[in-house]
């Protein structure tokens, strides 16, 4: 409470009554699993559509065994020397096994 509303309290403070309070505090703690759980679900909801909007442009690859495929050629492992106009890519390699997707 602010100095002035002890001398002049506003509509706000003035038309409170304690237990009408009381009851609304009430009501708000009954509500709050029911608050929480809608939270959740939209949380899931959004997560989904996250997900969706993400995965929209992957595309899944199978490879069998005898395939030439090729590995990329990350800045750690490349030649330090190598300049910009190094292959981003290296190989063809046969696939042995395959594990899995």
């Amino acid at each position: 409470m602010l100095p002035v509303e002890i001398l002049a309290p506003t509509a706000i403070y003035g038309l409170t009554i304690v237990g009408s309070n009381q009851d609304e505090m009430l009501q708000d703690l009954d509500t709050v699993d029911e608050l929480r759980d809608m939270a959740k679900i939209q949380l899931a909801s959004y997560q989904h559509k996250v997900a969706n909007s993400y995965n929209k442009n992957v595309h899944i690859r199978t490879f069998v065994v005898g395939n030439l495929v090729l590995r990329k050629v990350h800045p750690n492992t490349m030649d330090a020397n190598a300049g910009k106009f190094v292959d981003a890519w290296e190989g063809p390699y046969f696939v042995d096994d395959v594990m899995g997707r």
